[in-house]
């Protein structure tokens, strides 16, 4: 068991998030279990005294694709939410080409 284990995460859409045109939200399903430790470890660690949790990739690059395997991206319309535990790994989707990079 975790130090503050507890929590959850909110993300409303407040516009359309198809999923093949990005601007949305990633999520990977069961990441928030133990077998996931060894990533939350490495993400973890301090670089000149940062957390490096959005430098997974660089970091350790077969953990990264291990978490990236379990992605999802659903699409969404305005008023949809995703609820989940706190560690559950998620990130932002970049939009594809072409498409308008307005975040609210």
């Amino acid at each position: 068991n975790r130090e503050y284990d507890q929590g959850i995460n909110i993300w409303i859409a407040l516009d359309p998030c198809d999923a093949e045109k990005g601007g949305g939200l990633a999520v990977a399903p069961d990441t928030h279990k133990e077998e996931y430790n060894d990533v939350r470890d490495t993400i973890q660690e301090f670089v000149d005294g940062k957390p490096q949790t959005c430098n997974l990739a660089n970091l350790n690059p077969e953990q990264n694709a291990r978490v990236e395997a379990k992605k999802i991206i659903p699409s969404l319309k305005p008023g949809d939410a995703i609820l989940h535990k706190r560690f559950v790994f998620h990130r932002s989707v970049p939009f594809t080409e072409g498409q308008g990079s307005v975040a609210r």
